[in-house]
């Protein structure tokens, strides 16, 4: 489950135009896990982000 989200716009995000997202696994403690991601259209970063989530209990 997503506990925060912050998400950074840095550029606009085009329209027809294939967009990568990527996202890297900065720390795992417990239930809770950090990610950072990034949306690109070819080689402009449009967004960075960053998440909070935390695995629902059993």
């Amino acid at each position: 489950m997503t506990a925060s989200l912050r998400v950074n716009f840095l550029a606009p995000t085009p329209q027809y135009q294939e967009l990568t997202v990527s996202g890297t696994l900065n720390s795992v403690e417990g239930r809770k896990v950090w990610v950072e991601m990034t949306l690109k259209a070819g080689k402009t970063i449009c967004a960075t982000a960053e998440m909070l989530a935390i695995a629902l209990r059993k």
